[in-house]
């Protein structure tokens, strides 16, 4: 997100409140680059500022954490097409337990395009296509970092 975002003018980088690792309102990356961001709640809140702002390039972090009103703001981007420039969802496919985000099986129906990006194992430094918790928690959403999480290739 942090490198495509620098290309684009006209753009709001947006964070849902609930990644809260560090502050809302900032995005850091896996490098140390921090860039502001504009925290949302809803797919609606995401609306409403396309509709004050036009020509926009959105880039959209941590897209797994969308909630209901996706769709919603799917079939709003769909069916207003002049109404943005472009639209760029970052998050993760598959959740901990290798299971899709349900949220990333709906962006991915609507998608013009797909670009995924993998990390690398840390076990045998092959690509990474997964994210190992590292905690037992049991709960599917547990905001944390390398403390909680660590990328693992389809062996590990």
């Amino acid at each position: 997100l942090i490198a495509d975002q620098k290309k684009s003018k006209n753009k709001i980088i947006l964070n849902p409140v609930i990644n809260d690792r560090e502050a809302i309102n900032v995005i850091n990356s896996h490098t140390g680059e921090t860039i502001n961001a504009l925290p949302f709640r809803s797919g609606k809140e995401i609306i409403r500022i396309i509709k004050k702002r036009a020509n926009l390039d959105l880039f959209i972090d941590e897209s797994q954490f969308f909630t209901d009103d996706l769709l919603a703001l799917l079939l709003f981007l769909y069916r207003n097409p002049d109404s943005y420039n472009t639209v760029n969802f970052y998050g993760l496919d598959r959740t901990s337990d290798r299971n899709f985000w349900s949220s990333h099986l709906v962006i991915n129906a609507f998608a013009d395009t797909k670009k995924q990006l993998k990390s690398i194992c840390y076990i045998c430094q092959e690509p990474a296509e997964f994210t190992k918790k590292l905690t037992k928690s049991g709960k599917l959403i547990e905001i944390g970092a390398k403390e909680i999480y660590q990328p693992v290739c389809k062996i590990h």
